[in-house]
């Protein structure tokens, strides 16, 4: 058997079942875990939560996350116990670095929070003094506004192009037009080559 190594199992349960039957759930994926000689480091209820899109035409679930160490070679079984059951709707398997498996995540806080309290506690003269930088900027931003402006202002004194008018047709001369039109109309559509 290989070495163990740690795994975190987050699931979504069907958000339809009765709450009662979110335990089973739970259990069934916790029993398949021991089944595999696997040994939980920590279970987590991460509430109901609504679906960013539909699943499998539900838009709410129950997400339940199980942190456990096991032997590489049982997850293929683990996973394809789970997708068999219909309760639970999406699951992923993710593997942990060791560092991160079961209460190490303390420690490994506890260490970044006096890590980033040493970045603080640095010589004042490593601190890059940013704000003239910002006053450049702000100036180099007005000069662009004012040139935008000069533009439109130009723009504004172009003349606008004249429009050319067409020549105006009388009334009569538009019904005679139109009968010309419906004659030859008539004499195409009575055309029996057609």
């Amino acid at each position: 058997m290989s070495q163990k190594q740690h795994y975190e199992i987050t699931f979504i349960i069907n958000a339809n079942l009765p709450e009662n039957e979110h335990s089973e759930v739970v259990n069934f994926v916790k029993n398949l875990i021991i089944k595999n000689n696997g040994e939980i480091t920590l279970e987590e209820n991460l509430e109901r939560k609504k679906f960013t899109y539909l699943i499998d035409k539900m838009s709410k679930g129950v997400y339940y996350s199980i942190r456990f160490n096991s032997g590489s070679e049982t997850i293929k079984g683990l996973e394809k116990e789970i997708s068999l059951n219909q309760n639970i709707l999406r699951f992923l398997t993710i593997k942990k670095s060791a560092s991160l498996g079961g209460l190490d995540i303390t420690k490994n806080l506890e260490e970044k929070t006096n890590n980033d309290n040493d970045k603080e506690n640095r010589k004042p003269n490593t601190i890059r003094n940013t704000k003239p930088r910002a006053e450049e900027t702000i100036k180099e931003k007005k000069a662009e506004k004012v040139e935008i402006e000069e533009v439109k202002k130009e723009e504004d004194i172009i003349p606008e192009k004249t429009v050319k008018e067409e020549p105006k047709v009388s009334k009569e001369e538009e019904k005679v037009e139109q009968n010309e039109l419906d004659k030859k109309l008539d004499e195409i559509l009575n055309n029996e080559e057609i």
